[in-house]
This record gives C-alpha cells, sequence and structure tokens, in this order.
C-alpha cells in the first residue's frame, strides 16, 4: 500500500478544510457534475447532453473532488492523480461563464520529482445521422485537393497540430473542432488559446462523437503549473461560427503587426536574377515582389557580416558549387539591387533563417583554422565550434555525443536561437539590415519545420522529453521573435515566412506566410487557415503543377485567397519563364490583384449560394468586398448577400482575361440576390464600399 507524502497530505487537508465537497451546479448555459466535468449544455429550452472533462493518461483519481464557489459564474473543481510509479499531482478546472459559453481554466501541478503524461481534454457528444463536424484540417485525397471549408460526418481520425512533418497530410493549424446541427442552426465549438504554452498536440475523433485533444511531454513537478486555457462558445451552424470566435479573441495570431505587408505582397518569387526584366508583363501577372534567393551571405546564419563600410566585399556562399557574379557581394551592391527593383515597382525580402548555421561543417570537430578571434567568422568551421555558437547547436539524442544536428541543405547544422549568444547574433544582423539595406522591405525566414525539436540541452521549464528537461524549439522561436520582430516592425519592415510547421502559435510575430510548398493542396490548405487576416503566396514548382487543368489550380487560390509564385528569370526550384502557362498568369492577373490587402470576412450568414453549383468565399479589403464564385459545375449562379453588407456604392463582375461587366441586385428585403454568369467558370464580384 503506498504512501501519500506530507507535501500532499498537507495540500489535501488544506482543499478539505477550506472548500466544500463537489456537488452538481450551473455554470452559465452548462451544468456541472459532482466530480467537476460537463454534463450537460443548456440551449434555450433545450437539454443537450454533451459531456465534456479532463483526463490525465494511465492515472487514477486519489481523492474526493473539492469544490470552490468564487461566484455565481465562476467555481473551481479540484482532483488529485497518481500514475503507476506513484507520481503525483493536483488537476484544477475552473469554470467562468461567458456570453454564448463557458471559459474553461485548467492547472495541472505536481509534487515531487519531475514527470509526464499525456493531458487529455475529452468531449462527447450525442451525434445523430444529420451531425457535422469541422476542425482546421488539412488532408486531400491522393494529392488530390478537397475544398478544407466543408464539414464532414465523424470519423475515425487523428490530426497533428502542426503536423509531424512538411508531409503529413492528417495536420490542423488551429486549436479547435466544431459540431454543426444545420436543421436547428446550432453550432458548438471547443477550442485552446494559441497564447497556450502548447507543446506536442493532436487531436482524435471517433465515429462514436466522442473527440480529445492530447497533449504530450509537459513537465508536472513542483517547481512549475501547467495552465491551459479552453473556450466552450455557441454560435451558428457554420464553421465560421468557432473561427470567427478565436479571431476575434486572439487578434494578434491573425492581424499582421506591419500592415504595410499588405502592399508588399502579391504574385512573388524566389530568385537571384539582377539582370532585365520585362516590368509590364510581370505587372500584368500581380508581380509584387522576390525573395532573394542570391545568396549573398557567406554560409547560412550568417546573412549580413560585420563590415567596416557598405564596399567592403566578402566571398558569397556557391549554392551546389555554382558561382554567382564574380563570387562576392557587399551590402552596397544587395541595396543597389533592391533600390532598382523599388524604383520599378517592385519590393525585395532578405533571406533570413534563425535555426540552421554554417555550411559543409564537419565532424568529427576540425582543428581550428583562424589565427585570429577576429577572424572567426570567415569560415563555418570556425564559427560553429570555436566561438559560443557551440552552445546554441542542438542536441536531440544522448547517443550522439557533441556531433551537432544536421540540415539536409548543404551541410548546415541545427541551433537554437533562444540561446543567448545566438539570439545576440542574429538581433545584430537584424540592425545590420535596418541601417545597410533601406530598400530592402524585409524579411523572409525559411525553415521553420525544426521548430518541432527538443533541444536537450537546453531547459524552458516546460518541457519534459526522454525523462529529463529539455528545450521545446518552438518555444525558442516565440522567445526570440519577441525581440526580433518587434525590432524589425519598429522600422516598418515585413516578416514573411516558409513555415512548415503550421499552427497558429507560431504566427504572432510573422506577417505573411510564403508556403514553399503551396503547390501541394494540403499545404495550401493548411497554410490558408493560418493567413485568415494575412498574405498568403504559395509556391509552384513548374507548369507541371498546372495539370490538368490550368483554371482549376488558378480558381483554387483564388478561393482561399492564395496569391501564386510567378514565372521570373532564374527561380529557383520554382516556376520559371514559361509561356505556355504565363497566359494563364495574364488572364487571371488583374483577378488576384483584387486580393490586395484582403481579409477573410468570417461573420456568420453574410451570403449563400442559392441556385448552382460553385464554390463561393468572400473577402474584404479597405476599399472593397470581393466575393470569388470559381469551379463552377452550373453556366449560371444565383447568390444572396446578406443585407447587413449593403453599404456600397456599385458592384461590378470580373472574369478572365480583364472582362469587366457592371452587375445590379435584386432587391429583397432581407436580402440581395445577383445573378451571375459564369466564364472558364468562375468570376469575381466586386462591391466598392462607401467611402
Amino acid at each position: 500500500m503506498k504512501r501519500f507524502s506530507l507535501g500532499l497530505l498537507v495540500l489535501m487537508v488544506f482543499f478539505i478544510s477550506c472548500k466544500q465537497l463537489g456537488n452538481t451546479r450551473d455554470i452559465g448555459c452548462v451544468k456541472v457534475d459532482s466530480n467537476g466535468g460537463i454534463i450537460s449544455l443548456r440551449l434555450d429550452n433545450e437539454i443537450i447532453p454533451l459531456t465534456a472533462y479532463t483526463m490525465l493518461a494511465g492515472c487514477r483519481q486519489i481523492s474526493e473532488v473539492y469544490q470552490d464557489n468564487l461566484n455565481e459564474d465562476k467555481v473551481l473543481y479540484t482532483r488529485f492523480f497518481e500514475d503507476s510509479l506513484g507520481n503525483r499531482c493536483s488537476v484544477t478546472d475552473q469554470y467562468t461563464a461567458i456570453p454564448n459559453g463557458l471559459l474553461w481554466n485548467v492547472e495541472i501541478r505536481g509534487e515531487g520529482k519531475a514527470w509526464t503524461t499525456p493531458v487529455e481534454t475529452v468531449l462527447k457528444y450525442p451525434i445523430c445521422n444529420e451531425t457535422r463536424c469541422w476542425t482546421s484540417w488539412s488532408d486531400c485525397l491522393e494529392d488530390k485537393w478537397v475544398d478544407p471549408l466543408n464539414p464532414r460526418t465523424f470519423q475515425d481520425k487523428e490530426y497533428v497540430y502542426g503536423g509531424k512533418d512538411i508531409w503529413d497530410t492528417n495536420t490542423i493549424s488551429l486549436p479547435l473542432f466544431s459540431i454543426l446541427e444545420k436543421s436547428k442552426n446550432i453550432g458548438i465549438t471547443l477550442l485552446e488559446s494559441p497564447a497556450d504554452t502548447i507543446l506536442d498536440m493532436s487531436l482524435k475523433t471517433s465515429v462514436n462523437g466522442e473527440v480529445v485533444f492530447k497533449r504530450d511531454n509537459y513537465k508536472i513537478s513542483n517547481e512549475n503549473s501547467i495552465r491551459l486555457q479552453m473556450h466552450l462558445v455557441l454560435h451558428n451552424a457554420e464553421w465560421k461560427g468557432g473561427v470567427n470566435y478565436l479571431v476575434n479573441n486572439y487578434p494578434n495570431f491573425f492581424e499582421p503587426k506591419n500592415k504595410e505587408v499588405f502592399n508588399v505582397a502579391g504574385g512573388g518569387a524566389y530568385s537571384a536574377w539582377e539582370g532585365e526584366i520585362d516590368i509590364e508583363k510581370l505587372r500584368k501577372m500581380n508581380f509584387s515582389f522576390n525573395w532573394r534567393a542570391g545568396f549573398d551571405f557567406p554560409y547560412m546564419g550568417l546573412f549580413l557580416p560585420k563590415v567596416n563600410s557598405t564596399t567592403e566585399r566578402w566571398e558569397r556562399f556557391h549554392q551546389h558549387g555554382v558561382k554567382v557574379g564574380d563570387g562576392y557581394s557587399s551590402a552596397g551592391e544587395m541595396e543597389s539591387y533592391m533600390h532598382r527593383m523599388r524604383e520599378d515597382g517592385f519590393h525585395v525580402l532578405c533571406y533570413f533563417n534563425i535555426t540552421e548555421v554554417g555550411n559543409h561543417i564537419v565532424y568529427p570537430i576540425p582543428p581550428r583554422f583562424a589565427k585570429k578571434d577576429e577572424d572567426l567568422w570567415r569560415k563555418p568551421n570556425d564559427f560553429v565550434y570555436y566561438t559560443d555558437v557551440k552552445n546554441a547547436l542542438v542536441k536531440v539524442d544522448e547517443e550522439n555525443g557533441d556531433s551537432p544536428l544536421y540540415s539536409n541543405w548543404e551541410g548546415c547544422v541545427v541551433v537554437d536561437p533562444a540561446d543567448p549568444f545566438y539570439k545576440k547574433h542574429l538581433l545584430e544582423q537584424v540592425e545590420r539590415h535596418i541601417n545597410y539595406l533601406p530598400s530592402s522591405s524585409g524579411f523572409c525566414i525559411d525553415r521553420l519545420d525544426w521548430l518541432r525539436y527538443y533541444n536537450l540541452k537546453g531547459d524552458d521549464q516546460v518541457s519534459w522529453k526522454n525523462n529529463r528537461h529539455s528545450r521545446f524549439l518552438l518555444l525558442s522561436w516565440k522567445e526570440a521573435m519577441k525581440e526580433l520582430g518587434t525590432l524589425m516592425h519598429q522600422y516598418n519592415k515585413v516578416i514573411f515566412a516558409n513555415v512548415l510547421y503550421s499552427r497558429i502559435d507560431v504566427m504572432e510575430y510573422l506577417d505573411a506566410i510564403y508556403d514553399e510548398y503551396g503547390q501541394l493542396p494540403y499545404s495550401l490548405n493548411r497554410s490558408a487557415l493560418l493567413t485568415l487576416k494575412k498574405p498568403l503566396v504559395a509556391w509552384t514548382v513548374s507548369s507541371d503543377d498546372f495539370k490538368p487543368n490550368p483554371d482549376d489550380y488558378f480558381q483554387r487560390h483564388l478561393y482561399l485567397g492564395a496569391f501564386l509564385t510567378v514565372p521570373y528569370p532564374g527561380n529557383d526550384h520554382t516556376i520559371l519563364p514559361d509561356e505556355s502557362i504565363e497566359t494563364y498568369y495574364e488572364d487571371y492577373g488583374a483577378m488576384f490583384s483584387e486580393l490586395k490587402g484582403r481579409r477573410w470576412v468570417l461573420f456568420p450568414e453574410t451570403f449563400k449560394l442559392e441556385e448552382g453549383d460553385a464554390k463561393v468565399n468572400l473577402f474584404e479589403t479597405d476599399s472593397t468586398f470581393v466575393m470569388p464564385i470559381v469551379m463552377g459545375k452550373s453556366d449560371d449562379v444565383i447568390v444572396a448577400l446578406n443585407r447587413t453588407l449593403s453599404d456600397f456604392t456599385d458592384c461590378r463582375l470580373l472574369y478572365p482575361e480583364g472582362r469587366v461587366q457592371s452587375i445590379q441586385p435584386i432587391n429583397n428585403t432581407e436580402k440581395l440576390y445577383f445573378k451571375i454568369h459564369l466564364e472558364r467558370k468562375c468570376a469575381l464580384l466586386i462591391f466598392n464600399k462607401c467611402q
């Protein structure tokens, strides 16, 4: 028989003496039972037997439930748990009534040495044949695009928040799950705050209506508390209801810090080309910026060396051994190119990366090359092994000794951006970019896929990996970006990123996404749901990506509000000039230009496809509402617009090849109806806002 430790006994005695045993209680629209779990949801006169509770996997409850009635709208329930090894903790669920729902806070405090077990939020719902559900899924069918906005029936599926890797198609990018009853116009969403410290998390659903959010690798000890904040909210029976609540309550993750990004974003390129360009043709294709792929830097992680003047030159990196220009660069030459692009009406984003360093790094550790410390930066192996960068090298496996973790690009290695020395090194480079490159519009940061890893050399006081302390690199990203992002935005620079780890909590200091795998349907889907209020630009590798139907490819991007990579001279592993496909870019260029500055309209019941078969979405810009009607299976459709959006001066239709046609609505007391003829299966309905 196990004995309770003195610390746990003292804590339990405190709860017994200060709080009453649990009893059933109504809190706003929910009923909580004596064990501290939700047992029903009340909507008007209807009682829905929805249940929800907190579980610790592999643990048993070893106490009564202690209740603290803070006020009529806020109640605490505390329980004590133990696992099979005798590790113990307390779990407190705090429920607070809010308009149209419930705020649900969970706190877990350990007792004694550190341990871990999955922390689960379980919801069970009595589904029927008409019940549908929605989450931010990205999955598609054998590389065939599937509309991510469509609700589905409950399935036996498991989704990973952010994905196990780049290729994982069973991914969610927003931490929420919605249940939709169309016949009753009822929606119920369970979501977790993106401001929480979320480590590894998955969402598991079943055909019987059970939903489980499972969180792994939390450190449970008497040194720290695990705190989670969830919302259970009621809304109408649209997928947008829960998402709109999430966006409105956590705008820091959805709104760009620098609105200048709406001027920068548009058709993109990833090119080292500095020669002549066809300016008018690029404008017709909606080209807006080049993510500079010139590899002006000496090696990964040193993107602008500490030089004495803007004319001092250094040897630039030769990717695959290929020399660009004469093989050298300077801050002055970089600025000259960016200034020319600005004069042509285009923008340039500098390459940046905060998780990789060096090139052709050797292991075992080679002898030092530099004679003087001030020259250690000139050779990547010197910089990695003979400066304090060595302390930032990420360790993920105890068995690999002091070997670094290698990237799959040109022999560079992975670093922890929260390491004090390396973070200072990054911030110094940001300052040099600001001072030396005024014509640069900002950065595009590459390779966030490393943020999935745990650095066993670090300690974030939150994670527990391989039975030891560690530092989750996503938390390192957050720490570094708080300073780096603030500095960039202070000087009106924008920050794009090639995220590759698609979860909303990476987005707080990012202004836009440039998705290197955006040509893949599932990657496009997950990035689209991360950029509801920010620009998205998607990669296109070659003209093969448009097969079998180029119109469908362009219209899919219009529907999700995503700009495309434009055929551009010198594009690196993305689409090069090709007359056979450039015709399509010019045909759709004006339509994509109307998406400049777009944000998704998430208000409930704003529009409806009344007749016909097509995909319909709605965006707004500062001056317009823009409705893509795409991939039509009928020649004509009727769209109804809610009168709450009727404050516009005029409206028009825009078709491929740039044809414009005015249109007038059919008035109704509650809605405005538009009968629209489609050309090449699509049209863009544009409303000019009253100013």
